[in-house]
C-alpha cells in the first residue's frame, strides 16, 4: 500500500472580491489541479491511499459556499485513485478554542456543517498490516462531546490496532506539537496545536510501541522528525523500522504558501513543496517525500 499526504489545500473563491486573496485563490487552484491530475496518472493509481489532512477550503466555517466547488475537485480524485481518506482543518470548522487570539473557533455548527457538506470528520483504513487513522484536530480542547468520543474511539482503534499486530498511523490538521510533546508554548503556540491538557491526554493514548507515525500539515512547512532529532526535508529515502519510534511529519500546503515562522528551524529545504510519501508492507514502513516542484509563496509568521 502506498501513501501520498495532501495538506493545507486552501481552496477559496477564484473570483474573490480582494485581488491578493484571488491571486492566492489561483494559485491553490491550480496546485490541487494540477496534483490531483498528477496523482491519476501514478502508474498505481487504482490502488494510491491519498490522505488530507483538512483545510480543504478556505474559510468553508464561514463561508459554506466554498464547499461545493472543493467537493467537486474531491469527487474527481476519488474517481483517479484507489481511495481518499479526508479529516477537516481550522479553515474548515474552526480554530482552537484555546487560542483566543484567533476566531472564530470551533463550534457544533461547524461540525456539523462538515458532516453534512463532506462527510464523517475521521477515519480508519486497516490493510497490509497497517491501521491508518484520521482525527479531527480542532476537537482537542473544545470540551464538545465529540472530543471525549474521538478519544474513546482513537483509544478503542489502538487497542484493535495491538491486538491485530498492526502498526498505526495517525494523520490530522494540526500537530500535537511543535517540536517536543512536552514543549511549553507561548500565545502564539496556541494557534498551531491544542492546549497542553488535550495534548496531554492525546499523546499518552498515542505514546505506545506499535504507533509509528503522526503526521499533521497545517504549519504550512515541510518537516519531519524522530524521537530525539529535528530535520526539514532531510528525510529523503529514510526508513522509520523501529517500533519504538515515533515519527512526527508535517505536510506542506498544496496551496503554495510556506511559513518562514522562528518556531521551526531552518533548513535547506524548508521553503520546497515535497508530499509526504509512505510505502507500507507487513513489518515494513519505508518514508520518503514526493518532490512536486510546485511553485511556493513565502510568508512570515511569527
Amino acid at each position: 500500500m502506498r501513501v501520498i499526504q495532501l495538506s493545507d489545500l486552501h481552496l477559496g473563491p477564484e473570483d474573490h472580491d480582494v485581488p491578493r486573496r484571488r491571486e492566492h485563490n489561483a494559485v491553490a487552484w491550480a496546485n490541487a489541479r494540477h496534483t490531483a491530475r498528477w496523482l491519476g496518472n501514478q502508474p498505481d493509481a487504482p490502488s494510491l491511499v491519498v490522505v488530507i489532512t483538512g483545510d480543504l477550503t478556505d474559510a468553508g466555517h464561514v463561508n459554506p459556499e466554498e464547499f461545493g466547488p472543493a467537493m467537486e475537485w474531491l469527487t474527481a480524485l476519488r474517481a483517479a485513485v484507489g481511495r481518499v481518506l479526508i479529516v477537516p482543518g481550522n479553515h474548515d470548522t474552526g480554530n482552537f478554542v484555546t487560542a483566543p487570539q484567533a476566531t472564530p473557533t470551533i463550534t457544533p455548527c461547524y461540525v456539523d456543517q462538515w458532516a453534512t457538506q463532506v462527510g464523517p470528520d475521521r477515519f480508519v483504513h486497516a490493510a497490509d498490516g497497517h491501521r491508518l487513522l484520521g482525527l479531527h484536530s480542532q476537537l482537542w480542547s473544545s470540551g464538545l462531546p465529540e472530543e471525549a468520543a474521538q478519544l474513546a474511539w482513537l483509544r478503542e482503534q489502538l487497542d484493535a490496532a495491538a491486538a491485530a499486530a498492526e502498526t498505526v498511523h495517525v494523520f490530522q490538521h494540526a500537530p500535537l506539537f511543535l517540536n517536543r510533546p512536552d514543549e511549553v508554548r507561548g500565545d502564539v503556540g496556541t494557534y498551531w496545536c491544542p492546549g497542553s491538557a488535550a495534548r496531554d491526554r492525546v499523546w499518552a493514548a498515542l505514546n505506545r510501541p506499535h504507533v509509528q507515525t503522526l503526521a499533521s500539515g497545517h504549519v504550512h512547512r515541510r518537516r519531519a522528525q524522530g524521537r530525539g532529532r529535528a530535520e526539514d526535508g532531510a528525510e529523503d529515502g529514510a526508513e522509520n523500522g523501529a517500533e519504538d519510534q515515533l515519527h512526527a511529519v508535517w505536510c506542506p500546503a498544496l496551496s503554495g504558501t510556506h511559513s518562514d515562522a522562528a518556531y521551526f528551524p531552518r533548513g535547506p529545504e524548508a521553503g520546497t513543496h515535497a508530499l509526504p510519501t509512505w510505502t507500507l508492507s507487513p513489518g515494513r514502513t519505508q518514508f520518503t517525500w514526493t518532490e512536486t516542484r510546485q511553485p511556493v509563496r513565502t510568508r512570515q509568521v511569527r
